[in-house]
């Protein structure tokens, strides 16, 4: 019997295994982005409800706003002040008001259906969205370093982090591919 030890192969084996220690690196990188860009979709779907929730709001006034005006409209084409166009345009107006709220609500339903599918819940499960009272809010930063918030994202963001394994990956990857021009020194026995 015969045994062959490679004992040099321009260093491709131990680039392999660097490589694989960043694409495993990688892996859990990429479990952690997914675990990110899930939080910020929740976060961004339930600042979308709030925003749906002022504009229900809105469309509510709005209605009231053009019954308002259909009535005193009508008060004024009975007198003959008004003609039935105006009184027409009048009702169009609330008519519409009453889609734009129809609308609105249709937003919020499915903005909390898009949240409770992010959540895993079941659809028919009733959830309240509750306001933050921002009154509670104090000490707020609002002035920041461009840089410290750059450098902040550059270490804790993920999808960076992912981007410069990946890179890192593909250099080994070159490397490994250039061993490939060294000779390879291997010892034979038997």
């Amino acid at each position: 019997a015969s045994v062959a030890v490679t004992l040099y192969q321009g260093g491709q084996l131990r680039n392999q295994i660097i490589q694989n220690k960043l694409t495993l690196d990688g892996d859990k990188t990429g479990t952690a982005k997914v675990k990110n860009d899930l939080l910020l979709n929740v976060v961004t779907d339930y600042l979308t409800i709030l925003t749906d929730q002022d504009l229900v709001i809105a469309a509510k006034q709005q209605i009231e706003l053009a019954k308002i005006t259909v009535d005193r409209t009508q008060k004024n084409f009975d007198l003959g002040n008004q003609t039935r166009a105006d009184l027409a345009q009048a009702q169009a107006q609330l008519s519409t008001a009453e889609l734009n709220l129809t609308n609105a609500q249709n937003q919020v339903d499915l903005a909390v259906l898009i949240l409770k599918q992010y959540m895993e819940m079941d659809p028919a499960t009733q959830i309240t969205i509750v306001k933050p009272d921002i009154s509670k809010l104090t000490d707020v930063k609002t002035i920041y370093d461009a840089t410290d918030v750059i450098k902040t994202a550059f270490t804790l963001n993920p999808d960076i982090k992912l981007a410069e394994l990946q890179q890192q990956t593909y250099a080994q990857a070159i490397k490994i591919a250039k061993g490939s021009y060294y000779p390879t020194i291997s010892l034979f026995g038997g």
